[in-house]
């Protein structure tokens, strides 16, 4: 019946254009058509874009902390692979470890490190503590994936530095090191509660980038001289004197640094 069709909703109606050939030009007439053939309505757009940021909101951080935890795990196999290097240096070289690869020294062939550029016949792949992997190890074992210095970078281009305590005249390791025009040794047999002294750091590059290989722990034996970095949820990673890798909120080195002094 008529009646019946009349109660049918309105929204099932649309005006749409129909060439009509009696009449010209194009008239609109109310014709059904099916709601499928429909688009978007304005909120309806509105909401699926408030959807997808409320998601992007919610995965982001999740991401950044997957990127974050994944960098972490290969700074520490870099370092751990430093430190072999370094232990297997000191097992072909009558228990001797390798030099500090100061700036102010300059380059010495038993560095662990041949950072400096532009001396002929040094080249990063030769360092010291590469040579006793294989000499096949892919030099980024010196970069840290998180470590993003911005602008122009100091001459000491890695993320990584051997610690080097030298206080009184004497050498307290754990690298090798000239004192006073005098080559000072620094033996493994020297090293005391290996487990707990340090050998390898990253080093704080925010406030005052490293300028060399040499990771100064102290100058007097008590107040830290260098800061180890926080890039990895505000810790830093550390490998020790005996081989193992390990995280440190940089507060626990500088407020207990004869701790960590490898002769004591």
């Amino acid at each position: 019946m008529r009646g019946s069709r009349c109660s049918r909703s309105e929204a099932e109606y649309r005006l749409i254009p129909v060439l009509c050939k009696k009449d010209s030009p194009t008239k609109m007439k109310l014709t059904k058509t099916s709601r499928g053939s429909c688009g978007f309505t304005l909120i309806e757009l509105l909401v699926v874009i408030a959807i997808i940021a409320i998601l992007a909101a919610m995965l982001l951080p999740a991401l950044s902390r997957a990127r974050g935890a994944a960098q972490k795990t290969a700074c520490l196999n870099n370092m751990r692979q430093i430190g072999l290097g370094a232990l297997m240096y000191v097992q072909d070289s009558q228990d001797v470890f390798p030099g500090s690869a100061s700036n102010a020294i300059g380059h010495q062939p038993d560095d662990w490190i041949y950072w400096q550029q532009g001396i002929p016949g040094v080249q990063l792949q030769d360092s010291r503590i590469i040579i006793p992997l294989g000499g096949r190890v892919n030099t980024n074992i010196f970069l840290c994936p998180a470590d993003r210095r911005i602008g122009p970078g100091p001459a000491y281009l890695y993320s990584y530095t051997m610690v080097s305590v030298t206080y009184g005249g004497a050498n307290h390791g754990i690298t090798s090191i000239v004192l006073g025009g005098t080559y000072q040794p620094f033996r493994q047999s020297q090293v005391k509660r290996g487990s707990e002294k340090l050998m390898l750091a990253e080093e704080e590059v925010t406030a005052s980038p490293p300028d060399d290989g040499r990771f100064l722990l102290t100058g007097d034996g008590v107040s830290a001289a260098n800061f180890i970095s926080s890039r990895h949820s505000k810790k830093a990673n550390i490998t020790f004197a005996d081989g193992h890798v390990t995280t440190l909120v940089p507060k626990e080195l500088s407020s207990n640094v004869p701790a960590f002094i490898p002769d004591k």
